[in-house]
């Protein structure tokens, strides 16, 4: 379970910064909502994922499927945060479509590396 939720680690990065983005400028209702919109996803993608559906013709996967539809619940939440991000009412105050990453920057943050690292810890936590 851990291993895949590791694999989609970028949703939940970019969840969390997108709504530190809309936390920051007081939106706090909107971070709500759009949590409660994945929770309440998160309930059926993770039931159809485990138990499978045969009407839908879905295989049960157990605690993988639950991984895995975790991160599409997680998913729909970044969509909802980015199609307001680059919405024009947003672009007009914080010319959010001109958007510029600093690879350098994250370069020298590590983010990737403190990502794995993190994954390696809890795998050799697991052996003991």
């Amino acid at each position: 379970y851990f291993d895949i939720l590791c694999i989609g680690c970028f949703v939940f990065l970019m969840n969390l910064a997108i709504s530190s983005f809309w936390t920051g400028r007081g939106k706090t209702n909107f971070v709500l909502v759009v949590s409660v919109i994945v929770t309440i996803l998160n309930i059926p993608f993770n039931y159809f994922a485990i138990f499978g559906c045969e009407s839908l013709n879905l295989a049960s996967n157990g605690t993988k499927g639950a991984a895995v539809a975790t991160i599409l619940a997680e998913g729909v939440g970044l969509v909802i945060y980015f199609i307001a991000f680059l919405s024009k009412k947003t672009h007009r105050h914080f010319n959010s479509r001109e958007i510029k990453i600093d690879f350098p920057l994250l370069k020298r943050m590590q983010i990737l590396r403190l990502a794995t690292q993190k994954r390696k810890q809890e795998k050799l936590l697991m052996k003991l």
